[in-house]
């Protein structure tokens, strides 16, 4: 489709930064852009910062071709031109490693270093568990609840008793860069180790003892002749329990899957070979596998969780071109493909490598030049070399990828260019997501319950004592694995009591659903509302009309009495509209605004909000006037939105029984501004009553683009003197639910975030130290677990406590099943006490847990995580992607962000 063109103004061609090359190359790969016309829209796709060629398919000082001994990473495959490679998350910077496509369950930490990833020279990276058990904390698991058996997706590793692990440290003289080369350095040496060995360019696994300590060899080097100095000292024998030794149990699994065919996409094994096709939506999905080997409780545990991807079948050179088709100008051609394209993640077509696109460079075409050891080439020039591929349009923009922070810490800076043609976009976007179809027809093959899970995973690990070659594979390091899953004694805990209004108890089934129980049922406290507000376009009177004769119908067995509202009625509600009716009817009396909207435009939607949290604070209710003309739903909807408002005018719906006074239990959440890359939003929200059933709320901008929360010393501050004031004291005990934190991220909560805590105590009194325990909430986990029934096996039963087997020795942690689920299987939520004071008893803290994820006022059941974390989220969501700026601080002490 080169050449074709609308006669379009071009914009002025922006200069491009000079790559850097990829470590182990001779010379720092430079693009040279010649003077030319204008590029056709047609033929490019984005707007673009530079381009950073790839390392070639052999570094400088190539080698020889020999064979590669079994353990060994495999030579390094081709990658698109780029000056680093790139890792991450979701995105997976990395090289095309994620079909085209979303993660529908989440992924695990990476334990081994990507093959044939360039580097420089460094000490291998081994992961490590920090610890957070407190040293007098020796039970962490609790008692009493109802005993229950499971199964769960881990599966133990046996290996022979007098297995003795050697490590080895290899340093090359002169030292070499390239860690390719290093690799095929020493696989001329091979005959040192006959058994096996796994080497990563510095750090060398083996089963066999070398005779002196250290053994010094040497190499010939192909491309210069030069004779390369090999030390190989051994440095350690690894036992069972090292993280040296867990780290090489996930190198050879990881070999294994390669054995059997599976190809690795985003840290994760698929099987290609037997894809799903969604026709209608032109989208293909795989199936697959993350797997992680670590130590556990007693024993070394392969944990296997089924994991799905959705492939898209267009190139994104075909979405441009659709874009094309439908635009007019030039300036409205990039600008529909930068907010279609930057920030979705696309797939390499040649070596299924996955990135995120950051821009797009349109000055940039595939027939332009650029360095390599080798001399100068083109972009056409070197895929038709390395990978036999034609380019057909030779005018087309190419994308602009930013490298990760793991290439920066490698030196890496430079954008990474890729051909829009070669690449398909994967992920779903906001139209699927919103789309009730499309998510029925994925779940038709994604939602697994937990029978067919069970014996899918239990077929995956049989596998590996049926193939010859992953057998060979597992017999040389002595690795088995047993068949069946590993099974857990599990505990359920009684079933919850909730309080309504009039001292209305109702005992919960084990659905712990009170749908019902909420119909003609008083709340718990009520805000009279006598002096509010209701906004409406003039078209939607009759919907306005209709909508609060059933809120005063609904309100009333609620006990929530409310007076007439002023009704303002606007001719459009567009944001200008909007804006200038808040303003100039809201005033300090008015307790509740009401905004009844035609369409779901984020735009309206974040400027009423601005000015209701920001200009002139007061609670507000956003509806949609489609759903409240749904007959069917009217009356249900009302009564849920009578139930926010409420909640929001400080009300209380709810409380369930948590013994522990003077108590003050919290959430903390971040999540990232949408408006600007460098800044991040932490909120923080604490209970404030002694029912734990009314919350102060706190969002702080951070302007570093971090998941850790600072500055948290104010706020929690602000929090103590609220509970003070509410109650004539100061909390004795603060118990802290934090979410967003991963396991690399432990040792920085501990060092930053609980010393800023700690730190508001000495400001409100030098002699003030209330008891504090911080518990670490993580939602994406890969554990799930089965319970046996005379059905066969079913989810677990809601309440459900697992502390044991597959918890870990370094923490004192659980997993909890806080909802009942009836189709699919499951995800449970696991909590980490990493700072514990309150000293409790294991039960305690699970109980209590479980009690507070009763406790979320939007829904009327258990909810995955405590009351406070979600209401952080949504605080935290609110003001990242419509405020921008912190809420007034007269709302604190309201759920105005529900």
């Amino acid at each position: 489709m080169s050449g074709r063109s609308r006669g379009r103004a071009r914009t002025n061609t922006v200069p491009q930064p000079t790559p850097v090359a990829a470590p182990g190359e001779a010379a720092a790969p430079k693009v040279t852009t010649p003077q030319r016309a204008p590029i056709p829209p047609v033929e490019q796709t984005g707007r673009g910062r530079g381009i950073a060629p790839e390392q070639e398919r052999m570094q400088s000082g190539q080698i020889s071709p020999v064979s590669r001994s079994s353990g060994e990473s495999p030579p390094q495959q081709h990658s698109p031109p780029r000056t680093s490679t790139t890792s991450g998350r979701a995105s997976v910077r990395g090289a095309f490693a994620q079909a085209g496509t979303s993660t529908v369950i989440g992924q695990i930490e990476r334990m081994s270093l990507r093959e044939g990833e360039p580097e420089a020279k460094r000490e291998m990276r081994i992961e490590q568990v920090y610890r957070t058990r407190p040293e007098d904390r020796t039970n962490t698991v609790g008692t009493g609840g109802q005993s229950v058996k499971l199964l769960c997706n881990y599966f133990k590793i046996v290996n022979s008793p007098d297995w003795v692990l050697y490590q080895y440290h290899v340093d090359f003289m002169p030292p070499i860069e390239s860690r390719r080369m290093r690799l095929g350095l020493m696989r001329n040496h091979d005959h040192l180790f006959p058994m096996n060995k796994a080497f990563d360019g510095s750090t060398l696994y083996s089963l066999t003892k070398l005779q002196n300590e250290t053994t010094e060899v040497a190499s010939k080097r192909e491309t210069d002749g030069a004779i390369i100095s090999i030390k190989i000292k051994r440095i350690a024998e690894i036992v069972p329990e090292s993280p040296n030794f867990v780290h090489l149990f996930n190198l050879v699994f990881r070999r294994c899957l390669k054995l059997y065919g599976m190809k690795e996409i985003d840290r994760n094994y698929y099987d290609l070979r037997n894809k799903i096709t969604i026709e209608r939506y032109n989208l293909e999905m795989i199936n697959g596998f993350a797997t992680s080997i670590a130590l556990y409780e007693h024993h070394l545990l392969l944990n296997a969780e089924m994991i799905h991807k959705l492939l898209h079948k267009t190139s994104v050179y075909k979405v441009m071109m659709d874009i094309y088709d439908k635009t007019r100008s030039d300036n409205e051609f990039r600008d529909a493909c930068s907010n279609e394209l930057i920030g979705r993640i696309v797939m390499t077509k040649y070596n299924d490598k996955t990135y995120r696109i950051n821009d797009i460079a349109w000055e940039i075409k595939p027939s332009d030049k650029f360095e390599t050891l080798h001399g100068t080439t083109t972009f056409i020039d070197y895929y038709r070399e390395a990978y036999k591929i034609e380019i057909k349009d030779r005018m087309q923009p190419l994308l602009s990828i930013l490298p990760s922070a793991k290439d920066k810490r490698r030196g890496l800076t430079k954008p990474i260019l890729l051909v829009p043609e070669l690449c398909i976009l994967t992920g779903v976007d906001e139209r699927m997501r919103m789309d009730f179809n499309f998510k029925k027809a994925v779940e038709t093959f994604s939602k697994v319950g937990p029978n067919d899970r069970c014996k899918r995973l239990s077929e995956f690990v049989q596998r590996f004592k049926t193939d010859e070659k992953v057998k060979g594979e597992l017999s040389r390091w002595q690795m088995d694995f047993e068949s069946r899953p590993a099974e857990i004694n599990g505990r359920i805990l009684q079933f919850e009591t909730l309080l309504f209004g009039r001292d209305v108890l109702k005992r919960l089934n084990e659905r712990a659903d009170w749908t019902n129980d909420l119909k003609g049922c008083p709340l718990l406290k009520t805000i009279r509302l006598n002096n509010w507000i209701i906004i409406f376009p003039q078209n939607k009177r009759n919907t306005a009309t209709q909508f609060l004769q059933t809120f005063r119908s609904v309100s009333k067995p609620m006990e929530f009495l409310t007076q007439a509202p002023q009704e303002i009625s606007i001719p459009r509600d567009n944001a200008e509209s909007l804006v200038n009716a808040l303003k100039s009817h809201v005033n300090q009396s008015t307790q509740m605004a009401v905004v009844l909207l035609t369409s779901k435009r984020k735009d309206i939607y974040d400027a009423v909000k601005r000015v209701c949290c920001l200009e002139s604070p007061v609670p507000s209710q956003v509806v949609t006037t489609k759903i409240l003309e749904d007959e069917r739903k009217h009356k249900s909807i009302v009564t849920k939105v009578a139930i926010q408002m409420n909640a929001k005018l400080g009300g209380e719906i709810w409380a369930i029984n948590i013994p522990l006074t003077d108590t003050m239990i919290c959430g903390i959440d971040t999540y990232h501004d949408s408006s600007k890359k460098n800044r991040s939003v932490c909120a923080f929200v604490a209970t404030s009553n002694q029912n734990k059933s009314r919350f102060f709320s706190r969002a702080m901008i951070q302007e570093t683009h971090q998941e850790l929360a600072y500055n948290l010393t104010l706020t929690v501050k602000s929090a103590c003197e609220h509970f003070y004031r509410t109650n004539q004291t100061f909390p004795k005990r603060i118990v802290i639910y934090r979410d967003g934190v991963s396991d690399g991220q432990l040792q920085l909560v501990m060092e930053s975030e609980i010393p800023q805590i700690q730190k508001a105590f000495n400001l409100i009194d030098s002699k003030y130290n209330p008891l504090l325990s911080f518990i670490v909430v993580k939602k994406r986990v890969n554990a799930r677990f089965f319970a046996s029934t005379g059905r066969g096996l079913e989810n677990p039963p809601c309440g459900t406590v697992i502390d044991t087997v597959v918890t870990r020795q370094e923490w004192f942690d659980f997993y909890l099943v806080p909802q009942c689920v009836t189709q699919g299987t499951v995800n449970p939520t696991h909590f980490n006490v990493v700072y514990d004071k309150l000293n409790l008893a294991p039960e305690l803290y699970q109980k209590m847990t479980y009690k507070m994820c009763h406790m979320y006022y939007n829904w009327p059941g258990t909810i995955r995580v405590p009351a406070t974390c979600q209401y952080a989220h949504k605080l935290a969501y609110l003001v990242g992607q419509s405020l921008h700026k912190e809420h007034h601080n007269s709302l604190c002490d309201k759920l105005f962000y529900l």
